[in-house]
């Protein structure tokens, strides 16, 4: 999962590989040439999602089911269909999220930050959003937007097991999930529709955990466990709260409908 999936793919069409087409681009258009890089990145694209399903790993499968008002129940399950984690909620900024995994509970909620920030913050928020507090520094757009959506996943004794901040909405991938102790995942997405798309959980040292894509037609999206990383039950709810995001990422902001 760590090596180059993708390779060298021609452009399809047209009889001619890579060097085909660098022998072209002298004559081509600007046009014709941003066409024929377009088309090379959806091959390449398109053979990454196919050789998902060859990758070394533990394979999970996350369904979920849409209701009323936002609101998600979906399930993760093994290759087996034994079911080792469920969520239910709303999964925004103001609603509760609950997961069910390992026997326990947890319950995902907006954390409140009084105002007068950042002089103001509770100890440890500036290392939770991975933002260390500089006096007199002015606080960016991106940092303030991860301070207003900052959620903390508490178990039973109301403890913070992980935070979560930011979205994935309308193709720009910004949630991304900080433990206690500092270490963080983010979740890039590679593609250019649903269908050939490929999201990557990659941690604070640029190891890929996990891989998640979904099907061309109806079913579950498919989620691979890269081999050297243990399926703790840490993992399990950090793919069970992830997986939603892969279907937000491609949902338009203002549609109620998935973008195409």
């Amino acid at each position: 999962m760590n090596g180059d999936e993708g390779g060298d793919v021609g452009v399809r069409g047209g009889g001619g590989g890579p060097d085909d087409l660098a022998g072209r681009t002298g004559t081509l258009s600007w046009r014709a040439r941003r066409q024929a890089r377009w088309q090379q990145e959806i091959a390449r694209q398109e053979e990454m999602w196919h050789g998902f399903a060859q990758q070394p790993g533990t394979h999970l499968l996350w369904e979920q089911r849409a209701g009323w008002g936002g609101v998600i129940r979906g399930e993760l399950r093994t290759a087996e269909q034994q079911t080792i984690a469920a969520v239910r909620g709303r999964d925004d900024f103001e609603g509760r999220l609950t997961v069910s995994a390992g026997g326990r509970s947890f319950t995902a909620k907006h954390v409140i930050i009084p105002p007068g920030w950042p002089r103001s913050w509770p100890p440890g928020l500036a290392e939770i959003i991975r933002q260390p507090e500089a006096p007199g520094q002015k606080l960016t757009r991106a940092v303030v937007a991860r301070v207003q959506s900052l959620r903390e996943l508490v178990d039973e004794t109301d403890t913070p097991v992980l935070y979560t901040h930011g979205k994935h909405l309308n193709h720009r991938a910004r949630a991304s999930i900080t433990f206690p102790d500092q270490r963080w995942l983010e979740f890039p997405v590679e593609g250019t529709r649903r269908t050939n798309a490929i999201m990557t959980a990659v941690d604070q040292d640029g190891n890929k955990v996990a891989r998640y894509r979904a099907p061309k037609g109806p079913g579950p999206v498919e989620i691979t466990v890269h081999p050297d990383s243990t399926l703790t039950d840490e993992l399990v709810l950090v793919i069970a709260i992830s997986a939603p995001w892969f279907l937000l990422y491609f949902y338009d902001e203002w549609a109620p409908g998935p973008a195409r």
